[in-house]
């Protein structure tokens, strides 16, 4: 265990470091942009969005996500208020184009109701702008403080101290998300489950435990306003 022995934890500190080194700068894996509608994904890009608009076709997804897209409340869906605008663009049109994996009610919506490059930036932007969820679904606590050091070793380089990523480049806003979704997606992607994922950071997750990620996600549930946990 990384509590019980510091030669561990610093080996794993320094390789997390280079994983994140190499990641700061990765761009997806070979043969990504031919899978993806690279067109769409730059169209939306380029739109003028409209929040009004997106707030109507987020109607949909508020079944699942909840009114304020805040998540669901066993903490499994994630909330999606506040997150970046430039990296909801890409989400939600990899999920147009089957690049991101979700159930067929996810699937049909995403091709339906979001019909297009504009409809993507909408929604993109009403998401953008609203109020994180405040009240996100956190982990046991029991091994937080490992999971800030973890995160600053392996994660702060892109997604900043505060947790709240770079829209220009892309890097999501993980500051709040609940914590069982946070745990899925990083075994998801150590997993190879989430395809479209640059390889430094499937990597960079596969060197971590169980134990490891689920001390992260912990510790990421709780960065609230900017304060540390």
């Amino acid at each position: 265990m990384i509590g019980k022995d510091r030669t561990s934890y610093r080996r794993l500190a320094a390789l997390l470091v280079a994983g994140a080194a190499v990641l700061h700068g990765a761009a997806a894996p070979a043969g990504t942009a031919a899978r993806q509608n690279p067109d769409e994904l730059r169209a939306a890009l380029d739109a003028q969005p409209r929040a009004s608009s997106g707030a109507r076709l987020f109607e949909r997804c508020a079944v699942c996500h909840a009114d304020d897209a805040g998540g669901s409340s066993h903490g499994i869906v994630p909330a999606l208020a506040g997150q970046q605008f430039r990296y909801l663009v890409k989400q939600i049109a990899e999920f147009r184009e089957h690049e991101r994996f979700a159930g067929d009610i996810h699937a049909q919506v995403a091709r339906e109701a979001i019909d297009g490059s504009q409809a993507i930036a909408d929604l993109s932007a009403y998401l953008a702008e609203l109020p994180p969820n405040p009240r996100p679904k956190t982990g046991p606590g029991s091994h937080v403080s490992r999971g800030g050091d973890l995160y600053r070793a392996a994660c702060e380089s892109c997604h900043r101290d505060s947790g709240l990523g770079n829209d220009a480049s892309g890097i999501p806003n993980l500051r709040g998300q609940h914590y069982s979704y946070l745990v899925r997606q990083m075994s998801d992607i150590g997993r190879v489950h989430r395809v479209n994922t640059p390889i430094e950071l499937i990597v960079l997750m596969k060197n971590l435990s169980t134990e490891d990620a689920e001390a992260v996600a912990d510790y990421l549930s709780r960065l609230q306003a900017g304060a540390p946990p």
